[in-house]
C-alpha cells in the first residue's frame, strides 16, 4: 500500500484519533480536533465555489490567528497552494510577491486593506477576501461581523474531499524569503 505523507493525512489522523480535545484557541476562542477539520473543509468548499484553479495560489496577509491556521489544510484540500505573507513587509515587496506567485485570491485582515490598495493591480487576482482578526478582547459574537466567518458559515462540510490527493511531493506552500539580496524568493 502506497499511502503519501501529507501534512493533510496528519489533519485526518488528529480528527480520527482526538476528536473531542481540543486542537485550536485563539483569543477567547477555541475548537477540538474535529470542529476545526470541519473549519478547514468548508474553507475548501468556499475556494471551491469561487473557482480557484488546481494549483492556484491563495495569499494570507494576516496575523497569526485561526483563520491563518485552517488555511494550511483549507488551501490544499481545494487544490490550491497558500503563500503566507509576512505582515511587516512593504506594500512594494508584497505586490512583487503576489504578482510572482500568481495569487489569485488575497485573504486579509482588514487591518492590511489599505496596504493592498497601495499595489498596483494584478492580472492573476480574481478577490481579495477580508478578515477580521481575534484578540483576547473580541467578544464571542464578533463572527456577525467577520467577513470571513459569514462565509464559512453556512456552507456545507464537503466530506468529499480527498486528503489522498495530495502527494508528497506536490507544492504545499510557497513561502518567501526576506529578500536580503535584492526581491524575496519562493521557497
Amino acid at each position: 500500500m502506497n499511502a503519501p505523507l501529507t501534512h493533510l493525512r496528519f489533519l485526518l489522523r488528529a480528527e480520527q484519533q482526538f476528536g473531542s480535545r481540543v486542537a485550536v484557541i485563539d483569543g477567547v476562542k477555541e475548537w477540538t480536533y474535529a470542529e476545526y477539520g470541519i473549519r478547514c473543509r468548508k474553507l475548501a468548499t468556499l475556494l471551491g465555489e469561487m473557482g480557484l484553479s488546481s494549483g492556484g495560489r491563495v495569499a494570507y496577509l494576516a496575523y497569526n490567528t485561526h483563520q491563518l491556521l485552517e488555511a494550511y489544510y483549507g488551501v490544499c484540500l481545494a487544490g490550491g497552494v497558500l503563500v503566507p505573507l509576512n505582515t511587516r513587509l512593504s506594500a512594494d515587496t508584497i505586490h512583487f510577491i503576489l504578482q510572482d506567485c500568481d495569487a489569485e485570491y488575497i485573504f486579509t485582515d482588514k487591518e492590511f486593506l489599505p496596504l493592498l490598495e497601495e499595489c498596483p493591480p494584478l492580472s492573476s487576482l480574481r478577490e481579495i477576501i477580508p478578515m477580521k482578526s481575534n484578540s483576547r478582547s473580541t467578544p464571542q459574537n464578533s463572527d456577525q461581523t467577520d467577513p470571513y466567518e459569514l462565509l464559512i458559515k453556512d456552507l456545507p462540510e464537503n466530506t468529499n474531499l480527498d486528503v489522498y490527493k495530495v502527494q508528497e511531493n506536490d507544492v504545499a506552500e510557497i513561502f518567501y524569503t526576506s529578500g536580503t539580496t535584492r526581491h524575496p524568493k519562493g521557497v
